[in-house]
């Protein structure tokens, strides 16, 4: 599917209220999405509560879109971008015991998932 397919299926696609999802053409060479210009890019747009302050936070996400021929295989694509997502932001707001901070940046540093403890 071509990017203008792309955004006109994400156009008829809904999720959370608040949550915009849209389709259009990588304008960059390089960066952190690695993709030549032209290629298919979603971006996710979302006002959410900030691990960091109390103050919500605007977010702008932007995932490549792979290489897909049916409607079928974006929507699937799509589900578990968002759900990558959504668990992302989930970890941010993990605190466990009111002393470790599970958030995922500093769960990458360190490199471990023992620095966030269970129970």
């Amino acid at each position: 599917m071509d990017v203008d397919e792309l955004r006109e299926l994400c156009g008829r696609v809904s999720y959370k209220p608040g949550w915009q999802l849209t389709v259009h053409a990588n304008r960059y060479t390089g960066g952190l999405q690695q993709v030549s210009p032209g290629w298919p890019v979603l971006t996710v747009d979302v006002r959410l509560p900030n691990s960091y302050r109390d103050e919500p936070i605007s977010l702008r996400i932007e995932s490549p879109v792979p290489p897909v021929t049916k409607p079928g295989e974006f929507v699937r694509w799509l589900q578990n971008r968002l759900l990558e997502i959504e668990i992302h932001e989930r970890d941010e707001m993990v605190t466990a015991r009111r002393q470790t901070d599970c958030r995922p940046a500093r769960i990458r540093r360190e490199h471990r998932l023992t620095s966030c403890p269970a129970g």
